[in-house]
């Protein structure tokens, strides 16, 4: 990635808190049918961190996907 440019991940992030969330049943039916999951916001900023990235933002939207942004201030 030249620098400047935003990488931006559109998911489903499962929310800490102890309510109803499809991003919750999406982790359950992503598991059962194909071993996957959906991630937290810790998840997203350790695994894009592994991979050279830091997690700038978190929007979440009124739907059940959030954005993820990460502005790439370098070159990998």
């Amino acid at each position: 990635m030249k620098p400047g440019v935003r990488l931006l991940i559109i998911e489903a992030v499962i929310s800490g808190a102890n309510k109803f969330s499809i991003a919750k049943l999406l982790d359950l039916e992503v598991l059962v049918m194909g071993e996957g999951k959906e991630r937290t916001e810790l998840e997203f900023r350790i695994l894009l961190n592994a991979s050279g990235f830091d997690l700038d933002q978190l929007l979440m939207t009124r739907e059940s996907i959030s954005v993820i942004e990460r502005s790439n201030e370098y070159t990998l």
